[in-house]
């Protein structure tokens, strides 16, 4: 997905658009200064904002590999991975999407553990039944 970062005038915040929503947008004519990014780098705030929001489902699994290890396997975890140990790392799975959960924890290529909600387990379950039977 991309987004669109924006300083807000009138509540003096920045925001996010995602731009696949952003629909038949008007020119206002009004010109304000250039602000730089809090803290210098628009990717990491884009994504620190977006790793801190809340989500419908949460799924936090407890990775039995270094963080680095999957930090270089995976793409769009960099925020949402944090060590544990030595050889353990936590990765927030947690989104409003069950399919992408089940995607973020199938590209986890170690064992984990996993601390989900019940309907989390529940759409996990029945993706790995109707995948076995059609590789049974």
């Amino acid at each position: 997905m991309w987004y669109l970062l924006a300083h807000d005038t009138e509540k003096d915040d920045w925001r996010l658009f995602r731009l696949d929503r952003i629909t038949h947008p008007l020119p206002t004519g009004r010109r304000v200064p250039p602000r730089p990014v809090p803290g210098g780098d628009p990717a990491a705030f884009v994504a620190d904002r977006l790793s801190a929001a809340p989500t419908r489902h949460r799924a936090v699994a407890t990775v039995h590999a270094p963080a680095d290890h999957i930090r270089a396997r995976t793409r769009g975890l960099a925020t949402r991975l944090r060590p544990a140990g030595k050889n353990t790392c936590l990765v927030d799975a947690s989104d409003d999407s069950l399919p992408r959960i089940a995607q973020t924890l199938a590209g986890l290529d170690t064992d984990y553990t996993l601390d989900a909600d019940p309907d989390v387990i529940a759409y996990l379950r029945d993706t790995a039944r109707r995948t076995l039977r059609a590789t049974g």
